[in-house]
């Protein structure tokens, strides 16, 4: 972020008031680290700097900061079900856009904007009768760090007339 684009004037020409969780939020997602985050896990880290907040308080900054644009929000399904996480929104950046997520550990690329991709998935969802949400697409992919891991191991095809150990 350039350093005369603060917290308090992007509250500001957003039209918002600047709330200590607001506030709290804008902080701590351009201070930690790159990528997406749940409320649970943003309510903790706001709670361990000392900010007397409630969930309810939270999920309410959350939802006004992406309406107003400041953020933006996916839906990442696991194995307990569904789960929204939100980041910073580029100075500029669109709704929409493409980013790729590791399925194991989270990291995220953000803010791929395609012009060509975006018109060629409008046709595609206009041509089955469907209309593109403002929601940026993830592709679920598998990084460099986790790819060794994520391999199946190869199992040997069996010796004909062997009996198995």
């Amino acid at each position: 972020m350039p350093p005369d684009d603060t917290p308090l004037q992007r509250l500001r020409a957003a039209s918002l008031r600047p709330t200590l969780a607001r506030l709290g939020i804008l902080e701590l997602l351009e201070d930690g680290p790159p990528g997406l985050r749940d409320a649970d896990t943003l309510l903790r880290d706001l709670l361990a700097r000392g900010m007397p907040l409630s969930q309810g308080t939270v999920y309410r900054a959350l939802k006004d900061l992406a309406a107003r644009g400041l953020l933006h929000h996916e839906w990442r399904n696991g194995r307990s079900g569904g789960k929204a996480v939100y980041g910073l929104r580029p100075p500029g950046g669109s709704a929409r856009g493409v980013r790729f997520v590791c399925a194991q550990c989270g990291c995220t690329v953000l803010g791929i904007d395609d012009a060509a991709l975006d018109a060629q998935m409008r046709r595609l969802a206009l041509h089955h009768g469907l209309e593109m949400a403002a929601q940026p697409v993830t592709v679920p992919t598998v990084c460099t760090q986790c790819a060794p891991a994520s391999r199946p191991l190869r199992r040997r095809p069996p010796v004909h007339g062997a009996t198995p150990a």
